[in-house]
């Protein structure tokens, strides 16, 4: 693993030797085999990294990399580099090294401030100009590499954990309810940038920030376009989205070592896998599926579909077995002082087996097809759109098509009609009714976390997150803006590379590749979904290189959590019985006690929905972070902690968790 520091303070007390040292020895779990530092008068820069990961096909040689005037500490692994260089001579720029921190230092002598829009790949990088005492820090569109911002008593700190900036001494150390609430809700998307600190922020992925004389700037320079294009001929399509995916697979294949491709029977993570087998078969380098087997009956039983696709392609396929995995814990298997946030990705043991599976064939780089959910396939909003346009006939002949005509006619208020009011339209109803409508993506707030302090936080209003303007962008545009410009996804990103990455093994996302992402941002809803048909155009670029049985029509959603977060129901409801009125969620008026035993009742009485066990499964891992960190311990309260009031029972929405932890 690789993490980096950057302190810039007035108070030489900030960047002492003392306290760099502490910072540096709280990352070392990060990868400590191999460190550097550079002191200035008033600013530090540190990386450490991994041995395994000095070598060419990750990080390379170098640590800490100097330019004429600057210095660059980068976690991160750039593509498309002879691009780069292109582009780069063309202002008499030349990179001084191979690896990713020497373009990152091109880059920035050749367009200055601007440098990350022209770097395609996964990175974070903090640098310092001597010249203008200029720190610039950036990350990736994805986030797959983590960046936090501590904001000092006298300057600015920024490492990759979040435990490094709330360790240095003169970092703030209250409590963000806000944040805590919205992952213990399991509103995931609503924490923006958030931590659980107030004074430590993440540095938004697709973003860039300058911190120069005290103070901060930042701006965003990952953009998609404001609304959808045109409908494309579909073999034209096919035919741009198969070259843009065996460039993106090339681009992320291991040279040294196996490629390993973490598949299911998804349409995803089978056309990655599909394109593997082509450019390494072109490489001649070796490769290896990557599998876990669910028994019958388990919701994650993709075996059969996984073998088809495995003898299609002609690659024997490593089994893992599911049934060790067994059901979501309410403490999971590593404790708090591994964690550097409240929430936890819910296949966390599924990544750690795959990433176990990868290096038992001795291999450090593993493909998945997480982001493909997010690109080819959309939800029925695009009926709003076809509205909006007149299309009465289209509307109708979708929503036939969708076999969801029978469901109540709210659901056709919902998916059709409410996204196609004007948003002063829609707000005089919700005025007229007694309650606003709830809006693309809404996720309801849990009722035993509907308190006086989660009312002054406006939980409820931050439930959906960042959510694009429907009116303005269109409703299938805006959920696919949505999907790639809100920061939740990227700190669920940051947390599966961070575990992957602990274990030796570097995940790398063909599909989170920026020409793919923009590529799909320029076409049309019904490349995503048409005639009740779902990732067409996916499917149709995968004619030829996967089985048609694979590529075909599926009646119902396969891969899942949906048995395991079932089965961790019970376990979930034991343990926060356990716990009693000891809760340090409700210490914090952040959880009504006499509504979560009502729940908990339910679920000891075998009335719970698997919504309903989700929910309960994320408050009560945040309650562990919570009981068992010692620092959120120590924090300081800031905000009111009114006793919460009684709320009935009521039932919880469907799980999100299959698009939280889309391998397929």
């Amino acid at each position: 693993m690789s993490a980096i520091l950057a302190i810039v303070a007035n108070d030489a007390a900030a960047v002492s030797p003392p306290v760099v040292r502490e910072m540096l020895h709280v990352m070392a779990p990060c990868g400590g085999d191999c460190v550097e530092q550079w002191q200035g008068d008033v600013v530090v820069l540190a990386v450490q990294r991994a041995a395994w990961e000095m070598e060419d096909d990750f990080s390379g040689s170098a640590l800490l990399v100097h330019g004429h005037e600057v210095v660059v500490a980068a976690d991160a692994r750039l593509y498309y580099q002879d691009e780069l260089r292109r582009r780069l001579a063309s202002r008499g720029v030349t990179p001084g090294g191979p690896t990713a921190s020497h373009g990152i230092v091109a880059a920035y002598e050749a367009f200055g401030d601007d440098c990350a829009e022209l770097l395609e790949g996964d990175f974070a990088f903090v640098l310092w100009d001597r010249r203008l005492r200029k720190l610039v820090t950036s990350r990736d569109f994805s986030g797959t590499r983590s960046l936090y911002r501590a904001t000092l008593r006298s300057g600015v700190a920024y490492a990759s954990v979040v435990s490094a900036l709330h360790g240095h001494p003169h970092c703030p150390a209250d409590l963000d309810l806000a944040t805590i609430a919205s992952d213990a809700a399991g509103l995931l998307y609503s924490a923006g940038n958030g931590t659980v600190y107030r004074a430590i922020r993440q540095v938004e992925a697709g973003s860039t920030e300058l911190w120069q004389r005290q103070a901060l700037t930042r701006h965003r320079w990952f953009t998609l376009p404001e609304r959808e294009g045109a409908p494309r001929p579909a073999v034209v399509a096919e035919g741009e989205l198969r070259a843009l995916l065996e460039a993106a697979v090339r681009e992320r294949m291991a040279r040294q070592t196996p490629t390993t491709v973490w598949m299911s029977g998804g349409y995803d993570s089978t056309a990655v896998a599909a394109m593997l087998r082509r450019v390494s078969q072109q490489a001649h380098h070796p490769y290896h599926v990557i599998s876990l087997s669910y028994p019958e009956g388990d919701s994650g039983r993709e075996d059969e579909l996984i073998a088809l696709a495995a003898q299609h392609l002609e690659a024997p396929v490593h089994w893992l077995d599911g049934r060790t995995l067994g059901p979501i814990p309410p403490a999971p298997r590593y404790d708090a002082a591994g964690r550097e946030e409240s929430h936890v990705h819910l296949h966390a043991a599924v990544l750690e087996a795959l990433a176990q599976g990868t290096r038992a064939v001795a291999g450090r780089v593993a493909l998945h097809g997480h982001a493909g959910d997010f690109l080819f396939q959309c939800a029925p909003w695009y009926l709003s759109d076809l509205l909006r346009g007149g299309r009465w006939s289209a509307v109708w002949r979708e929503w036939r098509a969708l076999r969801i005509h029978a469901q109540p006619a709210t659901w056709f208020w919902k998916y059709a009609v409410e996204p196609a009011l004007p948003p002063a339209v829609r707000e005089g109803l919700g005025h007229l009714r007694g309650r606003p409508f709830t809006g693309l993506f809404a996720r309801l707030v849990p009722p035993w976390l509907r308190t006086p302090t989660t009312a002054s936080l406006a939980l409820t209003t931050r439930a959906p997150g960042w959510v694009p303007d429907a009116w303005r962008h269109g409703a299938a545009h805006a959920e696919f803006r949505w999907y790639f410009e809100n920061q939740g996804f990227p700190r669920l990103a940051a947390v599966m590379h961070g575990a992957v990455q602990a274990l030796g093994v570097e995940v790398r996302s063909p599909l989170h590749d920026l020409r793919v992402v923009r590529f799909m941002a320029q076409g049309h809803h019904s490349e995503r979904h048409a005639a009740g048909d779902t990732k067409p155009l996916l499917r149709g670029a995968m004619r030829g290189l996967l089985p048609p049985a694979l590529l075909a029509r599926r009646a119902e959603r396969t891969g899942t959590l949906a048995t395991r977060i079932e089965q961790s129901g019970p376990g979930v409801a034991a343990w926060l019985r356990q716990c009693g009125s000891q809760l340090r969620l409700a210490d914090l008026g952040l959880l009504d006690r006499s509504s979560l035993t009502l729940h908990i009742a339910q679920v000891e009485a075998g009335r719970a929905t698997p919504g309903l066990c989700e929910a309960l499964l994320r408050t009560a891992q945040v309650e562990w972070f919570l009981r068992t960190d010692s620092r959120s311990a120590r924090a300081v309260m800031t905000e009111p902690t009114p006793t919460g009031s009684r709320v009935a029972a009521v039932p919880i929405g469907h799980s999100h968790a299959r698009r939280e932890g889309a391998l397929s």
